[in-house]
């Protein structure tokens, strides 16, 4: 095939309609012609005009030859088979619409999941080429941690020749700044990420509007496109004016380009970018480049042909210059760049959880693929006598299986673009929800980016799940009826019965509808029980009247100190404050486990660090014994409390107080060269989880001197009265600490992300069961109306002879109620499994309990879900069931 041939070949689409035109026109001229010739020679019209059209041939397989030769036979035979697929669904729209929503409900929620997959794990960073972007981390056994000390990006930058480039940037941090256009004195809390002058160009990222700042800008801002929209009214003008921070005018020089959320971890944009160089003015002299601690997060990009194989073995050597706050060498791991780096080991419940999810939605996706299997074939079964008729004219096997096919794929299509829509509106919904919840919990302190556009890989994904359920379910139907056997349809007609092997077939699917659904609704019963539970459980300490109060500060250890002390003073003087205390662990918001395998099995420990004050501020009481003296937490005596469980546990039997452990055993205190002795016994709380018990704890002392730590605010009245007074002691005195301070109620926020933790799952849960229950009951409706519609004749025989109507009923009923107590009982299986599962989840002691205590299997939850499944199987049986009663005996005997 020459070019020419093949141009006249694709442009033969265009040119259809002139070519057929005169193509007749050239045949009717041959034929006139050849008329006028026969004329001549003495025939008489007629004869003539018979004896050309004889002479000449089929017209119509001439025509057909000729497209041939000018176009593609088989574009045009698809052509022809989707003009014929579209009109026998305009005759049945009804079919075509259920087809569609149910595949558009399959495919939408699958697609959402995939959307918010795609968002966490699939989607690189918003920069220039960012599969050669790599993050510098530490090599530890626990999950990685991605901040470092400055030496790690100099180091990296003046030695690495496997990296083009390498850039530092900050977590944010919260700063105290006063935007364009307000009062010195009117001030807010932002989000500032302190980065090197390479950042920028490293990315490879425009700036939306003005510039990015670069080494030559010492008070230069970028800030970000939601904060420009947002807090400074997307006013193009903003460039060349002045945001004031801790007294310092920074110029703003750039707006970041929408949807550059900077480069994770935690995955969420600043409001503003400053240089590195300001960070010392910024910070009250305290220069984090040079004081050994991990404050930095270093990326690099790859250098052309370098491979990440070759930097991990060029920093094998260079970490060797690289050194901790003790002086240390660091051990360092190179890996690909990611927005949420979900390697890391915070995503394994994420990860558990997603797997959970998507055996879920398959399901899902399996009941409605079952149900559009019974609905294609009832609808072939149906077509059997058209279908033969055409087999019987001479249409080939094929191109009616086809045809058969075509049809359920574009409905499939359809569907698949409908539940892309529909997955789009679900995705931008829950991500509202989410980071909407997470600021209120959090009151502002964490955020989230997700970025659920539909790009490549999640459309990629909904045409492929498209076009399988397009061709699975109706490519077998389809088969089925082009290799029905043609004398035999004729002579019975429409109205025979399907043979044991075809009922078998849609009976073993009909099974699997109902067993997904008793799955589903069991599971998310299990877990609507647990959110039930969650709003009514006692924690075992004074939630009610608590407030969290986070403080950050930066500066020395004994300039830490001491504030933290007249913050501490400060607090205590409020009129409505009872107590404070100093955690180093705030309840609900994170767990700190010690375990050892005991001759018993394993034996898990929680461990506290806390102030002389804690129980008091918790307004729980010693049961025996005291708590910390001011003086022992100051010098870190080695003295310890223990919970009630662990003193049955350590000394059944005995007398607690007094007792010692050894060195290094599982019950030492941080310094596990001594021995810690009991000086208290205190009830078991609910402090790791909401949703389950602590295990055996103990509890150290625990003062200001150590980095980390929050006060706990036991307060008189509601919590949230108190809330500005608060505020104003940590200002009165640390201004600078007050920028930084975070305060919530415990009901509103760690209390609130453990019952989240509950409902989350259970609506999710829901929704999908209520899915999969509709999907079913839409599933026992249609291989009912089947049965109608195939016994027709049979039905009518009965009533001819006297059969009264329940006896129909019965017929009709024992055909169906079968196959759903076979998937009632395989159901019930299945639920019996993922209450096993569910079982493992609860004993393991660093996960929640989703059911809050009332345990993997409820008798009452299981059984229940079957009474509502029964109901919604009998209300699915009554129409088609009504419809066979009413079938007049003579239309039913004329029937064919």
């Amino acid at each position: 095939m020459n070019t020419r041939e093949l141009w006249l070949r694709i442009s033969y689409p265009l040119r259809k309609r002139r070519l057929a035109h005169e193509l007749q026109e050239e045949m009717q001229f041959h034929l006139a012609l050849r008329t006028e010739q026969l004329r001549a020679q003495g025939m008489s019209p007629e004869e003539a005009v018979a004896s050309a059209r004889r002479g000449f041939g089929n017209q119509t397989r001439i025509a057909a030859a000729s497209r041939d030769a000018w176009g593609w036979r088989w574009l045009d035979g698809y052509g022809q088979d989707l003009r014929y697929v579209m009109r026998q669904l305009g005759r049945t729209p009804g079919f075509a619409l259920i087809t569609i929503l149910t595949v558009a409900l399959g495919i939408g929620v699958n697609a959402a999941a995939f959307t918010f997959y795609d968002a966490v794990v699939l989607k690189p960073l918003p920069v220039a080429d960012p599969e050669r972007m790599i993050r510098i981390v530490q090599d530890l056994r626990i999950p990685t941690p991605a901040e470092l000390p400055f030496s790690a990006y100099d180091v990296m930058r003046r030695n690495a020749r496997t990296l083009q480039s390498v850039a530092a940037t900050t977590s944010p941090q919260n700063v105290a700044a006063v935007l364009p256009g307000h009062a010195s004195d009117d001030s807010r809390l932002i989000a500032a990420r302190f980065v090197s002058p390479d950042f920028f160009p490293m990315l490879g990222v425009r700036a939306r509007i003005g510039r990015w700042f670069d080494a030559t800008d010492a008070n230069a801002v970028v800030v970000d496109h939601g904060f420009w929209t947002n807090a400074l009214g997307a006013d193009p003008a903003i460039i060349g004016r002045g945001i004031r921070i801790r007294g310092v005018e920074l110029t703003i020089v750039g707006v970041a380009p929408e949807g550059f959320a900077g480069t994770g971890l935690p995955a969420l944009a600043p409001d503003i970018w400053i240089p590195m160089a300001v960070l010392p003015t910024l910070t009250s002299g305290a220069d984090w480049r040079y004081d050994g601690r991990a404050h930095f997060q270093v990326l690099g990009r790859l250098a052309p042909n370098a491979s990440v194989v070759q930097l991990a073995s060029e920093i094998a050597t260079l970490r060797l210059s690289i050194l901790d706050s003790v002086g240390k060498p660091l051990p360092l791991l190179a890996k690909r760049a990611t927005f949420f780096q979900t390697d890391a080991g915070e995503f394994e419940v994420f990860q558990q959880v997603s797997a959970a999810f998507m055996v879920a939605l398959a399901l899902i996706l399996g009941i409605a693929t079952v149900n559009l299997v019974n609905l294609f074939a009832a609808r072939n079964a149906a077509r059997e006598r058209e279908v033969t008729v055409r087999l019987a004219l001479g249409a080939s096997r094929g191109r009616i299986a086809r045809q058969l096919a075509s049809e359920s794929l574009l409905l499939a299509m359809m569907g698949g673009v409908a539940g892309l829509v529909a997955s789009r509106w679900l995705a931008l919904w829950l991500r509202a929800w989410l980071v909407g919840t997470m600021s209120s919990i959090s009151g502002g302190l964490v955020g989230v980016f997700l970025d659920v556009g539909v790009d490549w890989r999640v459309t990629a994904y909904t045409v492929l799940l498209s076009c399988a359920i397009g061709l699975g379910v109706g490519l077998w139907p389809a088969l089925r009826a082009a290799r029905g056997d043609v004398n035999t349809v004729l002579r019975q007609g429409t109205a025979s019965t399907a043979g044991k092997t075809a009922w078998g077939k849609r009976n073993s699917l009909l099974v699997l509808q109902v067993a997904s659904s008793l799955i589903l609704m069991t599971a998310a019963g299990t877990l609507l029980g647990g959110m039930r539970q969650s709003r009514a459980v006692d924690p075992g300490f004074d939630a009610d009247h608590m407030l969290v109060v986070s403080v950050e500060d930066d500066r020395t250890r004994p300039d830490r100190q001491s504030t933290r002390a007249e913050i501490g003073r400060r607090i205590a003087a409020v009129p409505g404050v009872r107590a404070v205390a100093w955690s180093r662990r705030v309840p609900f918001a994170g767990t700190h486990l010690r375990g050892v395998q005991t001759r018993n099995g394993s034996l898990t420990i929680s461990i506290d660090d806390v102030s002389e004050t804690y129980f008091d501020a918790m307004g729980v009481r010693i049961v025996r014994g005291r708590t910390f003296a001011a003086s022992e937490v100051e010098s870190s005596a080695p003295l310890m409390l223990i919970s009630e469980s662990l003193a049955r546990l350590r000394w059944p039997g005995q007398d607690p107080l007094g007792k010692s452990v050894a060195v290094n055993d599982i019950l030492s205190g941080p310094d596990t060269t001594k021995s810690y002795t009991v000086i208290g016994v205190v009830p078991d709380m609910r402090t790791n989880f909401l949703s389950r018990q602590n295990g055996p704890s103990t509890y150290y002392p625990h003062g200001f001197n150590d980095d980390y730590g929050s006060f706990l605010v036991r307060t008189r009245g509601a919590p949230e009265s108190s809330i500005n007074a608060v505020r104003l002691a940590i200002a009165g005195a640390s201004p600078v600490a007050a920028s930084q301070t975070h305060v919530l109620t415990m009901q509103s926020g760690p209390m609130a992300l453990q019952r989240l933790m509950a409902q989350a799952p259970a609506i999710a849960a829901l929704a999908l069961a209520l899915a999969g229950l509709a999907l079913a009951s839409i599933g026992v409706y249609g291989l009912i109306a089947q049965i109608v519609t195939r016994r027709t004749r049979e039905i009518g025989v009965h009533m001819a002879l006297g059969a009264r109507p329940r006896q129909v009923i019965a017929l009709v009923v024992r055909k169906t109620m079968r196959p759903v107590a076979w998937g009632a009982f395989a159901g019930g299986v299945g639920a019996i499994a993922v209450c096993f599962v569910l079982r493992a989840l609860i004993a393991t002691p660093d996960a929640p309990d989703l059911t809050f205590g009332a345990g993997a299997f409820n008798p009452a939850v299981f059984f229940g879900v079957i009474a509502v499944l029964g109901t919604v199987v009998a209300a699915a049986c009554y129409l088609p069931a009504r419809r066979a009663v009413r079938v007049d005996p003579t239309v039913a005997l004329r029937s064919d």
